[in-house]
């Protein structure tokens, strides 16, 4: 099945503290100034919704499958990265296009696919990336999507041991970007006890065709609900008009 394109934030089904985090980010984008991390389970929207957000906020955007050695190898970003994104890869409407805050956008996606020293490789890259909105008066925008698990029988896979406090540090370390919101640099995409029941409501109003069966064995795969839930509702209007 081909990827599904998310290009609103109202394509997202977001549980409430999430969905306020992500809303004032989107709504203030000036106000980031380090790296954003997102993380949580597979396929429970964290790569859709950086790129959605990379893709409307900058003016010119790379993605980067970090545990792809090849491509990694190929855009060594880490050894050089001024020239590798400041100057490739832009397009005709780059500096026309003056509403998006960003001037460029980097997501690196599978982070914990890294190991400890290949994070080490991107500790001053990254400190370079925040400072160069001062040095150069050039916004980047750096996404990390990161697989991590609430559970504790999965603790080798939570935030801590997935990256390291160097890397942890250039996100922010986790403070508030404004004292008054609940934005934080690193985010974490899974819903906690008692969070799970607005994402039911949702995906239930969104996809009324989708067995409680199919919700149940796939869930918090959110990716593949929302596949599930397209091909639920495109069945019952296949349905309807073959009657």
């Amino acid at each position: 099945m081909d990827e599904i394109v998310m290009d609103k934030f109202e394509d997202f089904i977001l549980f409430d503290r999430l969905e306020e985090q992500l809303s004032f980010l989107d709504a203030c984008p000036d106000k980031i100034t380090s790296a954003l991390c997102f993380h949580g389970l597979p396929g429970i929207g964290k790569t859709s919704f950086a790129k959605y957000f990379a893709k409307k906020h900058a003016k010119c955007v790379t993605y980067m499958d970090v545990s792809d050695w090849t491509q990694f190898k190929k855009h060594a970003v880490y050894k050089d990265w001024k020239r590798e994104l400041v100057h490739i890869d832009i397009d005709s409407n780059y500096r026309e296009d003056k509403k998006k805050y960003f001037d460029r956008a980097l997501i690196l996606d599978e982070w914990g696919d890294l190991s400890n020293v290949a994070q080490t490789w991107w500790k001053l890259p990254l400190q370079e990336m925040q400072d160069i909105k001062v040095t150069h008066d050039f916004k980047m925008l750096v996404i990390i999507c990161l697989n991590t698990s609430p559970y504790k029988k999965e603790e080798k896979l939570n935030l801590e041991n997935q990256m390291i406090p160097a890397i942890r540090s250039r996100c922010g370390g986790g403070r508030k970007v404004l004292d008054r919101s609940n934005a934080t640099n690193i985010i974490d995409f899974c819903p906690r006890s008692g969070e799970e029941e607005s994402v039911v409501d949702a995906f239930t109003n969104r996809y009324p065709h989708l067995s409680d069966e199919d919700f149940a064995s796939t869930y918090p795969d959110i990716r593949a609900l929302v596949a599930a839930g397209e091909k639920s509702n495109a069945m019952y209007e296949w349905k309807l008009n073959n009657k």
